[in-house]
């Protein structure tokens, strides 16, 4: 017989799963209300969803504290929390979709995915996935780097529209980056620093509009707008 798999935490369940209904399974230690359930808010969502419809399940969510994202929290650019494929990654919303949700970048594997609403996501995170208020305490690596003397420091931002002012065609984010570092412009001790100015560049796109530096040529490429 096949494993089950239980569509709480995306895990296999190998003893007694629990049936509840439209062919789901979980194990015991999922059921709504547990520390498990709620760590797993978007999968619980749908398993809610599917159990009683949108509203009540919108209820019971609220009843027990589970903090799902409204959409008038989410912001073009930004980067979230999201299950995809079994894993809670970092995506980056690219714009809103005609369907419904938003297009998005699984910063992890630079796919394209779509998230299909607010339910979905977790919360705000950086590039490399932690929580946005854990970012606020510098590394000692960081720190070491940080620039001394009244030396000025070149942002990121800054280094991508630099770097992409010294190039005629468009780059990728992954390019962008090793040049800059190898430019001597910036440098980022992140996991992801490609997924970071990504990200910046899209948010840069969305709040400024025509104002922006940065536009978006092609899949995963961007080009300097002309006088920035």
């Amino acid at each position: 017989m096949m494993a089950a798999t239980c569509y709480v935490c995306g895990d296999t369940i190998h003893h007694r799963p629990v049936a509840i209904g439209a062919g789901m399974t979980r194990h015991t230690r999922c059921a709504p209300g547990t520390d498990r359930f709620m760590r797993n808010v978007p999968l619980a969502w749908e398993y809610l969803i599917a159990l009683y419809g949108p509203p009540k399940a919108g209820r019971i969510l609220d009843e027990m504290g589970v903090q799902t994202m409204k959409k008038a929290d989410i912001k073009i650019g930004g980067i979230y929390a999201a299950k995809v494929t079994g894993q809670v990654v970092p995506v980056c919303l690219d714009a809103e979709n005609a369907n419904g949700g938003w297009d998005a970048t699984n910063l992890r594997t630079q796919k394209k995915i779509r998230v299909k609403s607010a339910q979905r996501l977790r919360g705000p995170v950086t590039a490399e996935g932690l929580p946005v208020e854990q970012t606020d305490q510098p590394t000692e690596k960081k720190a070491a780097r940080a620039p001394t003397g009244g030396e000025k420091k070149m942002s990121g931002l800054d280094a991508a529209a630099q770097v992409l002012g010294d190039h005629e065609t468009p780059l990728s984010a992954g390019e962008i980056v090793n040049l800059a570092d190898a430019k001597g412009y910036w440098h980022s001790d992140g996991k992801t620093p490609q997924a970071t100015i990504y990200a910046a560049m899209i948010r840069e796109i969305a709040a400024k509009g025509d104002g922006a530096r940065f536009r978006k040529v092609e899949r995963g490429r961007f080009a300097l707008v002309a006088g920035s």
